[in-house]
C-alpha cells in the first residue's frame, strides 16, 4: 500500500512518531494490522483498488459490504468445526473493507470530529 507525500503532510511529525511508539509498545497490533493490509492488497488485485473504491464505490455501500461481512461472521458462530476461524476470516475482511474505504475518501482521527449544537 503506498501512501503519498499530500496524505503525509496531514500529520505532524509528532503525531507519526506518536502512532509508530504505539504499535511499538503493542506489538499484538502488529499482526491484525498486516492481516486487514494484506485483505486490502487481495481486494485491489479483485476489484482494481483505489480507482474502483473512489469512484465505482460510496461510504453506504461499503458499510453495506462490512455489514455482510459483520452477518456472516455472527453466522459462522453458530457452524460447526472451524467456526472461530471462519469468523475471524469475515472480521479480516471488515478490517479490511474499513482501510480501504478510509484510504478512498479520507479519515476522521479521534478527536476531530466536529461536536454537533444542540
Amino acid at each position: 500500500m503506498t501512501i503519498t507525500a499530500e496524505q503525509l503532510e496531514k500529520y505532524s511529525q509528532e503525531e507519526k512518531e506518536e502512532v509508530y511508539n504505539k504499535i511499538c509498545a503493542d506489538l499484538a497490533l502488529v499482526a491484525p494490522l498486516i492481516a486487514a493490509v494484506e485483505e486490502v492488497g487481495y481486494a485491489d488485485k479483485k476489484w482494481g483498488g483505489i480507482q474502483h473504491d473512489g469512484k465505482e464505490e460510496s461510504i453506504a455501500s461499503m458499510i453495506i459490504f462490512m455489514e455482510k461481512c459483520l452477518a456472516d461472521a455472527k453466522k459462522e458462530l453458530w457452524g460447526g468445526e472451524f467456526r472461530d476461524a471462519r469468523s475471524l476470516d469475515n472480521i479480516r475482511k471488515v478490517a479490511g473493507l474499513a482501510l480501504a474505504t478510509m484510504r478512498a475518501f479520507g479519515t476522521v482521527r479521534r478527536g476531530d470530529m466536529p461536536r454537533q449544537e444542540g
